[in-house]
């Protein structure tokens, strides 16, 4: 399976540029709202002949596990200097924007289904084990508050009854660190899943060590795995919020895929709802 998280971010610096500090501590935000645990690797460039070596393009500049944040100025000359950073909107900047740190490669999503054994909300714990016959396994990462969430956990459940006579076996996961977030505690959890009439399996993971595996970012989140366990399609349930609004069924159509042992006809979307909350 894939890590589920860089190997190495790095923050190279020239001391004549003072707008290093507020890429620092960006980045220490955003590391910490995807729950990475990682020191940042900061590296001071003081002569020419380092900058050339490294093929520093100016002060501050992050790599995320080699890559720059901003693969379009990462080809400037090498050379001891500020560094500009341009936006979409035309808008400049000494420092990247959240949005292209966000964009970095922050989380790899995992290939294969990971093991687990988590307690649900019927009084029992579940496992990978236990969905071994299932041909098609779903896992969400949920929450209860989540307003992405409650606007899609009716159709997630209506998929989870639509196909439940076929084998398909959708499992909701909630991670959120609940003493931050009072509401997705596993009490408010038992409750919640009763009055939405959830026939989802609900399971909490309380270390949040699934959510860590999976590579999730956000709430809700779709992974599907085939009868191998092996992910076929992961991202949003479909393409709009406003479920009238709706015209690509993304989670469908990788369960139907998946069903007949064919590809999805597409893999992988981006996750919309609110960020997992990590404990600090």
């Amino acid at each position: 399976m894939l890590s589920a998280g860089p190997q190495k971010v790095e923050l190279l610096f020239w001391e004549g540029c003072p707008s290093y500090p507020e890429a620092r501590d960006l980045l220490k935000e955003v590391l910490d709202e995807h729950g990475i645990r990682i020191p940042i690797e900061m590296r001071e460039v003081r002569t020419q002949e380092e900058a050339v070596e490294l093929a520093f393009p100016g002060s501050p500049t992050i790599r995320i596990d080699e890559r720059d944040v901003d693969p379009a100025g990462a080809g400037a000359p090498p050379a001891l200097a500020c560094r500009v950073y341009r936006f979409p909107d035309g808008r400049t900047s000494p420092v990247p924007s959240r949005q292209q740190l966000e964009e970095a490669p922050f989380v790899s999503v995992i290939e294969t289904a990971p093991n687990f054994d988590l307690p649900g909300v019927d009084g029992r714990n579940h496992s990978l084990e236990e969905y071994a016959d299932v041909p098609v396994l779903v896992l969400v990462q949920s929450c209860n508050h989540c307003p992405y969430v409650l606007a899609w956990e009716g159709r997630i459940d209506a998929l989870q009854r639509e196909y439940a006579d076929r084998g398909v076996k959708i499992v909701a996961i909630s991670s959120n660190d609940a003493t931050a977030y009072p509401a997705d505690s596993f009490e408010n959890m038992v409750e919640h899943a009763r009055e939405a009439g959830y026939s989802c399996e609900y399971l909490y993971d309380d270390s949040q060590e699934i959510a860590r595996a999976l590579g999730s970012e956000r709430t809700p989140e779709a992974f599907v795995f085939d009868a191998d366990r092996r992910l076929v399609y992961h991202g949003a349930v479909d393409d709009n919020r406003e479920e009238e609004l709706v015209t690509t069924h993304y989670l469908r159509d990788a369960i139907e895929a998946a069903l007949a042992g064919e590809t999805p006809p597409i893999g992988d979307t981006p996750p919309v709802g609110c960020t997992v909350k990590w404990r600090s």
